[in-house]
């Protein structure tokens, strides 16, 4: 499984989060970046999120927004956007969900820049609010460390 490797900050600037309907995982792992990167003072960093499958325009998951909900995140203005040529083109790195998400982004021209979220985030889609709630958590820390290793000079212990 290919793993994202340090780079420094003026490399990266923007970053895209995919999953498969980008109404689940995708959108939380984009609200928790940009929380993230806010706390730790990192505002030249751009996040978006798209979905490999995904009909452009839907609202994220009910469950999905009242788990960002609860940890103070707003998700209610999120809608769908389909993968594609251009998306892929304007991020400097893609971070997907499952290993087999990154077929996807390669055939879109981002094999060099495309990595798996750590050992890859569980699909919460048709689960109840707890398993959305688990899966928040889970995308919260590798979120987290993937920051720390990606920004490790630049990123005090804040958060």
């Amino acid at each position: 499984m290919k793993q994202m490797s340090v780079v420094g900050e003026s490399m990266l600037t923007k970053m895209l989060f995919v999953c498969a309907g980008n109404t689940c995982r995708s959108p939380m792992a984009e609200v928790i970046a940009r929380e993230l990167l806010a706390s730790r003072e990192l505002f030249g960093v751009r996040v978006r999120s798209a979905g490999i499958t995904a009909v452009p325009g839907y609202e994220a998951n009910v469950n999905a927004v009242q788990a960002a909900s609860s940890a103070g995140l707003d998700l209610s203005q999120h809608r769908s956007k389909t993968l594609n040529e251009d998306v892929v083109s304007w991020a400097d790195v893609v971070i997907v969900m499952e290993e087999y998400q990154i077929n996807w982004v390669s055939r879109l021209g981002g094999g060099e820049k495309v990595f798996v979220m750590g050992d890859g985030v569980p699909d919460p889609f048709g689960c109840d609010k707890q398993t959305y709630d688990e899966v928040f958590r889970i995308l919260h820390s590798l979120i987290s460390d993937l920051l720390k290793s990606v920004f490790r000079d630049n990123i005090s212990e804040k958060s």
